[in-house]
Formats: structure tokens, C-alpha cells, sequence
């Protein structure tokens, strides 16, 4: 129960307010914010010094590189209407691999199913949009009465977090702010009923107030999710013996509102675009990449536009004693004193080179989206690429260089979030009993640990990086085998490379030979080659034989 200036509340309080890299992070996301999308400058945490007013963007391209790599990172990595993701298991024992391998194929299918249900695909795109300008987004997989899973982006600005060892984000806190009174009780409403939470009393008064007004008060609710230490896993278990501990403060009252709330899984699943593992705090993105290029190109686009302007409306020169009286609207009368020496009005154009212009604006609108891989989404939809003034096998190779600076990108939103959400629905789907009737088709009263593997247009490009220089050397191995026999055989494993060639490319993954199989199909190859030697010496014996006979020997 809660109690009014606990000392609990007060230490949660305390540390999530003790972070300073938001302080530090706070104006240079405003920043990016407004020129990347104007309306998430407000979330962080409201206006700071010096920072850019949204009426003084002149040019867009920011914001089309930014929708593109969010929408091309979802629709080819998360592609709904494909098998982007499938479990495998871990399992080293051979009788049981079978077993869980139709158990996972069927998971897979399910996962694939409830996340297609769910609004994950929405909240997804909204976070890589967020991650895209700041480097770091929370994507919060939260309870919901509505639908099995219901995913949230939750805004930059809105959350803190503590890493572990590892340095994956392991504590998150929540900052709700703007709840009304009446919303955080329909919240809670449950487990006030329960008696496992109480609303402390300044939400309770407002609740209570004879003015209807008084419920849309507005309060700050901190939710703080931590690994519950000593916690060993065990599902099911009672909430106090859960993985993970979960609290509700509230930060007006400074009182805890909920405190049992154990929890099998992390909701918050922070994920940073690119980060080195030992470096704290958020991470980096093309938009911070990108940020110089973009403030250039717009104080460029801004001077084109006043140069077009003053091509159409130039400035005039005009004696200081002249009647000159200016219209410069279409069909206009401008009225001079004829009299007057030199007394014609008279533009005064600057020369205006549009060819550098063009040149200069294009050479930053390319290092822009190309600091987003709008070049890469674009091959991957195989669009423009016959009508491009590059060849094709330009714009292939233009691909895969941008596809190699990518890869690091995929491996953290793989890592730290793709991973995370599947992992999330599998224990929710498993509480739920979901799974129970393909255990007992399999047999299997236990499975052991799963690995997730990715399908998707992204995931195999990136795959077949990997293979690229296997293929390679195979065709140097050719023309080295005309001059050193066996060099190829003797220097690599090549059968293992091809199998590593078939699982990274479209292969399906059920047609792949095992280990096991493999080293039974070496064996009887081995027999048959052993049996086939023997039957040619039993014929070059009988022919010797007959050689003999006919000899007369």
C-alpha cells in the first residue's frame, strides 16, 4: 500500500531525475526535432534556448529521407505479408531436435499471426521514425483490454534507463505526464479493487471534487521497471517472485500508487540505432549524422528563395528626388517625373548563377538521403532503376556499399528490439496457453532455448554479405586448380560453405541438411565408393584371370 513521502517513492523519484545525459541531449534533440518533425519537439520537454522556430523551415528534404528510411526499414525488415521471422531451437540433443523444430515451425507461424493482429507494425514505424532523428527509441509492448498485444512509442524525453554490464538497457523508467485524475483511476481501477494499489489523496480529492473539472486535473505518474535480483524465472510465479519488478509513483505526492506488480518480461524495450557498447547513455543516428548537412541546406534553400524572389520582384534604384511610386504587380503602372534627369526607375539585379546553385543543392540533398540508405530502399523496391542516367550494375554496387555501412544498424534494432518483442509475445503467448496444443503434438513437456531467425529482404541482403566472399574465392579456387591440384579442397571446408551459402540466401531453411544428415550421406557415399573400388578390382581380377585362361597359363 501506498504511504505519502515514502522513502521508496523518494529514491525512485531521485534516480529517475538523476540523468543528466537528457539535460545535455535535451536542445540538440529540440533541434533535430524541428526540422525532422516539429510536433515530437514538444514531447521532449519544451522550448530551450536558441532553438529554431518550425517557420523557418525552408526545405523538406530531411523530412522525406527521414519517412523513407523509417518506412523502408519496416516494410523490408518487418515485411507483414512475408515470413520475415522464424524460431529455431538450441537444442544439441538429437532426440528431442526434431520434436521442437516442428514445435517452432508451428510457433513461428502463431507469433507471425498475433503480431499481425497487434498494432505492433504501427508502433514499430513510429519508433524507427523517432530513432531515425534521435538515436534511441522505446518501443513498449503494455496490457491492454482491447487486443492480446498493444504496442506503444513511447516519446524521446519520456523515458530514462540504466544499462547492464552488457550495456542493453535494462531499467527503464516511464514518465506519464498529463494524465487527468480520471484516467489514472480507470487505470488502476483493478487492482484498487483488488487492494493491491491505492490512489494517493490529491488524486482521490480531485476525483471526490463536486466540479466535474476537477477529474481532468492533470498528474505525473513515474513507472519504474528494474530485474528483480534472486528472481529465478519460473513460469508461473507469484508477482513478488517475478523477473521483473514493476512501480507506480506518483510524482505530485510523492507516493507509490502500485508496488507489487510483478511482470515476466520487460515491457520497455530501449533500443539505440547505433551505439558503442562502451559508450553510456543514447545513441547515434543518420539524423545526427546528417544535422549540419540539413541546417546548410536550409539557410541554402532560404538565400535561393529570396534570389528567385528578387529575379521576379527585383529592387529598384530610383532618384532621391523622383516621384517614383512602386507597382510591381502584373499589368502595373509605376508613375515618374519624366522631367527628372536619369528619373526612370531601374532594376537592380544581381547575377544570379543557377547552374552552381543546382549543383551545390543536389550534391546536399544526396548526402543527406544518403545518410538515411534511400538509395538502398530504393533498389530493394527495384524502382527507377532502368530510367536512373547510372547502369544498373552501378546502382547494384551503389547498393551494396550502402548495404555493408547498414548492416550495423540491423544488428542493433535486430539485437536490442526485433529480438526483445518476439521473445515478449512468445512468454505472453506461452502464460496464455497458445502453445499447449502444439506441445502435445510434438510430445514435448519442456523446449529448451530458441533462436529467432530473419527472412526479410534486409536480413538476407545482409546475410549474403557474408557469402559474397565465399562465392569469390570459389572462383578463384577454379583457375588455381589448373595449376595446383587439390589446393581448393585442402584449403577450405567447402561443404560447410555451401551449406552456409544455402541458409543465407532464399533457400528454405527445412530443405537444408542437418549435421547429422550430412554425415550420414558422407558415410554412404563412402560405402558406395568402397563397394564400387571393390567391384572394379573383382573385374580387373576376373579379366586378369581370363587373360590367363586364354594364355594358356
Amino acid at each position: 500500500m501506498p504511504q505519502e513521502d515514502s522513502s521508496r517513492a523518494r529514491a525512485i523519484l531521485a534516480d529517475f531525475n538523476d540523468f543528466p545525459e537528457m539535460e545535455k541531449w535535451k536542445s540538440y534533440a529540440n533541434n533535430i526535432a524541428i526540422y525532422g518533425e516539429e510536433r515530437k519537439s514538444g514531447q521532449i520537454g519544451g522550448r530551450t534556448a536558441g532553438q529554431i522556430d518550425s517557420t523557418r523551415i525552408f526545405d523538406t528534404t530531411f523530412r522525406d529521407a527521414l519517412e523513407v528510411f523509417s518506412a523502408g526499414i519496416v516494410s523490408d525488415l518487418t515485411p507483414q505479408n512475408e515470413r520475415w521471422l522464424e524460431l529455431e531451437s538450441q537444442s544439441f540433443d538429437p532426440e528431442v531436435v526434431e520434436s521442437e523444430r516442428m514445435f517452432y515451425n508451428g510457433a513461428s507461424d502463431r507469433i507471425r499471426t498475433r503480431i499481425g493482429q497487434s498494432n505492433f507494425y504501427r508502433a514499430f514505424h513510429e519508433a524507427v521514425h523517432s530513432g531515425g532523428m534521435f538515436g534511441t527509441f522505446c518501443l513498449a509492448m503494455m496490457p491492454s483490454k482491447k487486443r492480446a498485444f498493444n504496442f506503444v512509442e513511447i516519446p524521446f524525453g519520456k523515458f530514462r534507463f540504466r544499462e547492464d554490464e552488457d550495456g542493453y538497457a535494462t531499467t527503464v523508467f516511464h514518465e506519464w505526464d498529463g494524465k487527468t485524475a480520471e484516467q489514472i483511476y480507470a487505470y488502476f481501477k483493478d487492482d484498487i479493487e483488488d487492494g493491491n494499489a491505492e490512489l494517493p489523496e490529491v488524486i482521490m480529492d480531485a476525483m471526490k471534487a463536486e466540479h466535474p473539472s476537477a477529474r481532468n486535473k492533470k498528474f505525473t505518474i513515474i513507472h519504474m521497471v528494474k530485474p528483480r535480483l534472486g528472481s529465478e524465472g519460473n513460469i508461473p510465479a507469484a508477482p513478488e517472485n517475478r523477473p521483473f519488478e514493476s512501480v507506480y509513483v506518483c510524482k505530485e505526492s510523492s507516493s507509490t500508487i502500485l508496488d507489487n506488480d510483478g511482470l515476466y518480461y520487460q515491457p520497455y524495450i530501449v533500443t539505440r540505432i547505433l551505439k558503442s557498447r562502451h559508450d553510456a547513455g543514447f545513441g547515434r543516428s543518420p539524423g545526427t549524422q546528417a544535422y549540419p548537412t540539413v541546417r546548410v541546406l536550409n539557410r541554402a534553400i532560404r538565400d535561393i528563395s529570396v534570389a528567385v524572389e528578387k529575379g521576379v520582384r527585383p529592387p529598384m534604384l530610383v532618384p532621391k528626388d523622383s516621384s517614383y511610386r512602386k507597382d510591381d504587380r502584373a499589368g502595373g503602372e509605376i508613375m515618374f517625373d519624366p522631367h527628372t534627369p536619369n528619373g526612370i526607375p531601374q532594376p537592380y539585379i544581381v547575377p544570379f548563377n543557377i547552374q552552381s546553385v543546382d549543383w551545390f543543392v543536389n550534391r546536399l540533398e544526396g548526402q543527406i538521403r544518403s545518410a538515411f540508405f534511400n538509395g538502398m530502399f530504393k533498389f530493394f523496391t527495384q524502382q527507377d532503376i532502368a530510367t536512373t542516367e547510372k547502369t544498373a550494375f552501378e546502382v547494384q554496387m551503389q547498393a551494396e556499399e550502402q548495404l555493408k555501412l547498414f548492416t550495423p544498424i540491423f544488428q542493433n534494432i535486430v539485437d536490442e528490439c526485433l529480438s526483445q518483442v518476439i521473445e515478449n509475445v512468445f512468454v505472453q503467448m506461452s502464460l496464455v496457453g497458445d502453445f499447449d496444443d502444439l506441445l502435445e503434438e510434438s510430445e514435448l513437456e519442456d523446449i529448451s532455448n530458441f533462436s529467432v531467425v530473419y527472412n526479410s529482404r534486409i536480413a538476407l541482403a545482409v546475410k549474403s554479405q557474408r557469402t559474397q566472399g565465399l562465392v569469390r574465392v570459389a572462383q578463384a579456387a577454379q583457375v588455381i586448380e589448373a595449376f595446383v591440384p587439390g589446393a581448393g579442397a585442402r584449403s577450405l571446408d567447402w561443404e560447410r560453405g555451401l551449406k552456409e551459402i544455402a541458409v543465407n540466401s532464399t533457400v528454405p531453411a527445412e530443405i537444408v541438411n542437418d549435421d547429422a544428415t550430412i554425415d550420414q550421406l558422407k558415410q554412404r557415399d563412402q560405402q558406395i565408393a568402397m563397394l564400387t573400388q571393390q567391384l572394379q578390382q573383382l573385374q580387373m581380377a576376373g579379366q586378369a584371370v581370363s587373360q590367363m585362361g586364354a594364355a594358356g597359363l
